[in-house]
């Protein structure tokens, strides 16, 4: 006699066995965990902390502690300890933390939307049969993405099948859209379901288009008035008629139109800034000898080429201008050159106005007649770049744009022993300049004490030599400023 039953395994109570409560009741705890088998969940990977008494998990792959090597089983706990049943094919456990059910099948526990799932026939609110075997029946059927988008699929066997949308009206066709027959896109309709013609058919190999029907379009001619509309002006040409008179061709090539452009179409005046209106010759200062004058200041100010005649300028003569602007938040720009006379040369300044409508004051350009004069401020803003300023191992300088130099440093010696007559010097030094000299440079220099000055050779475009001398003899290092003042070009 066997001792486990061959389904569940639960032990059997054998002949003449001693204790035969406790066969009994391990088979009532079996029975206790696996009938109406509900989980907590089926991924816990190790026990948790605090389980409670009856408590069943089924565990998750990669279990660790004393779960490790159990994957897939049930745990459940039991008199304070975790008691393991092996599942077979088949068993069915409701997780608790995912609301479904989940069945074991090959070797895994899977709930219903984690399955493959196939029907020979289908019936939503309907009945499919062998021909339709998807049937649905309802007021909409929605098909929604999962993910960035959706696709419907269609798909035939061969060239000859179709793949098609067929539209029906008591079950008897009326239109039909898709691949018919063969590979190109055709949309066809019946007035009995039997009858099919094509009213459109695109190429799938050029992606030409053919109507083979007849096609009537509103508006291209006019019974009472034959002589206007749309005509053949010529091989590949559309014409526009009016009155029997061709007034615009169309080819391949261009739009010939031989009448003006007037009306509401056209802008009404220089600086008219009704949008989606054309311009002509002169509009917003474009392509006419004489530019429109404008207020600098106009706040209502389109984009356009014109002459600043009053506002706010640089100062009081005319200056010519680009405008941009940004109505909508009263952002502009404006670039002024000045009306002079060419003796004073050309000028050039800029400004700009913020979202609240408050200008800037105008920053002139530097060019090559003004480059050269006073450096000054404007609200703590310096107006021009005309110095170059610069540092190196070898000291410091700085460079004007008039070809002025001008390098310092301090340098220091080690002492100033050696005799020189009645007095002492230090050992000739060499300070090479932080940026060369077009010519040699005027140095001068002192040293950081009250016993010495500086003895100072003549002077290069690259470095100048020197010495420290005192009238007594001094054993201590001595710093020494020097500064070369020169042309850099």
């Amino acid at each position: 006699m066997p001792d486990q039953t061959p389904i569940l395994s639960l032990p059997l109570i054998l002949p003449a066995q001693a204790q035969k409560h406790v066969t009994h009741n391990e088979a009532l705890r079996l029975l206790d965990v696996m009938v109406q088998l509900v989980v907590k969940d089926r991924g816990l990977t190790a026990p948790p902390a605090s389980p409670v008494e009856g408590e069943r998990h089924i565990i998750g792959s990669g279990a660790i502690d004393a779960w490790a090597g159990k994957e897939g089983q049930i745990a459940a706990f039991w008199n304070n300890a975790w008691l393991y049943l092996e599942p077979y094919e088949g068993w069915a456990a409701f997780v608790t933390d995912e609301g479904m059910k989940a069945t074991f099948i090959a070797g895994a526990w899977l709930t219903e939307n984690q399955r493959d799932v196939s029907f020979a026939q289908l019936g939503i609110n309907a009945t499919a049969d062998a021909s339709n075997r998807l049937s649905v029946n309802a007021d909409a059927t929605l098909f929604n993405h999962d993910g960035a988008g959706h696709q419907v699929k269609l798909n035939k066997a061969a060239t000859g099948d179709t793949a098609s949308l067929l539209y029906q009206s008591g079950f008897s066709g009326r239109a039909e859209i898709g691949l018919a027959g063969n590979e190109d896109l055709s949309i066809k309709v019946s007035p009995d379901g039997t009858l099919f013609q094509e009213a459109l058919i695109i190429d799938s190999a050029s992606a030409d288009v053919r109507i083979p029907g007849q096609v009537t379009l509103g508006g291209l001619g006019f019974d009472g008035d034959p002589d206007t509309g749309l005509a053949s002006a010529g091989f590949g040409q559309l014409g526009f008629r009016v009155s029997g008179v061709m007034q615009a061709t169309l080819d391949s090539t261009a739009l010939q139109l031989d009448v003006p452009l007037n009306g509401l179409a056209v802008t009404q005046g220089q600086v008219d800034p009704t949008p989606g209106r054309l311009m002509p010759v002169g509009a917003f200062g474009l392509g006419a000898t004489a530019t429109p004058d404008f207020n600098s200041d106009d706040l209502g100010l389109p984009t356009l080429l014109g002459r600043m005649t009053s506002g706010t300028r640089v100062d009081g003569a005319n200056w010519h201008a680009l405008h941009l602007s940004r109505a909508t938040d009263q952002e502009s720009a404006q670039i002024a050159v000045r009306d002079a006379a060419a003796s004073t040369g050309s000028q050039l300044a800029i400004r700009h106005r913020d979202g609240t409508g408050a200008w800037s004051g105008w920053n002139p350009l530097y060019g090559q007649r003004n480059i050269l004069g006073p450096v000054s401020l404007s609200v703590g803003q310096v107006t021009g770049a005309l110095i170059e300023r610069g540092s190196n191992a070898n000291g410091d300088y700085v460079r004007f744009a008039d070809g002025t130099q001008i390098c310092w440093h301090d340098l220091s010696v080690p002492n100033v022993t050696a005799s020189l007559g009645s007095m002492f010097q230090s050992a000739a030094a060499t300070w090479t300049f932080p940026a060369a000299f077009d010519v040699a440079a005027t140095v001068s220099g002192a040293a950081n004490s009250t016993q010495c000055w500086l003895g100072i050779g003549p002077s290069g475009v690259l470095n100048i030599q020197f010495r420290a001398i005192s009238p007594t003899s001094l054993a201590s290092a001595v710093t020494c400023r020097l500064m070369a003042i020169g042309r850099w070009a």
